[in-house]
């Protein structure tokens, strides 16, 4: 797979995988090395290759971006799935998150209403995990393929 080409466009990501320890300062100097040309030679890349820590990289990416984004909805939600799926999140916890993220505009009527009902189940149904795992399931199924791309595209 090819390193990915650092554009305004994902920065955002960038951010998000150093802030949260993904990429380290090795990951990102390869990767920044990456993305020189002959032709083109970008300050902030030169700054950000030779910085000595996570926090360093961070506060070069504030002073050249606009990095209060973070990941897209569908991004954050495959991060969601990429944490449930290895073990790391339990059920209620990804529906919870989920509930947060519905109140965002543009999400799609019937995943709204799943997690409403998955909401709901662990509100009085002793078996809410087993009968909400096949309302969940499948959402974060469709969003995780979009997260494991842009993540292992960062990665080196």
């Amino acid at each position: 797979m090819s390193k990915m080409k650092i554009k305004e466009t994902n920065i955002n990501a960038l951010y998000h995988f150093i802030e949260n320890g993904e990429l380290n300062r090795d990951d990102v100097a390869c990767l920044i090395y990456s993305n020189y040309s002959e032709n083109e030679i970008n300050g902030w890349l030169d700054k950000l290759a030779t910085a000595d820590d996570s926090s360093e990289m961070l506060e070069i990416l504030r002073s050249n971006f606009d990095v209060d984004e973070g990941l897209s909805k569908e991004e954050e939600i495959g991060e969601i799935a990429d944490c449930y799926f290895n073990g790391n999140m339990k059920l209620r916890t990804v529906v919870s998150h989920l509930y947060e993220i519905i109140c965002l505009p543009n999400v799609e009527h019937s995943d709204k209403q799943a997690v409403y009902e998955a909401d709901d189940l662990f509100d009085w149904n002793d078996e809410a995990e087993y009968h909400s795992k096949p309302i969940i399931e499948p959402i974060l199924q469709r969003h995780l393929s979009k997260y494991e791309t842009i993540r292992d595209k960062f990665k080196t």
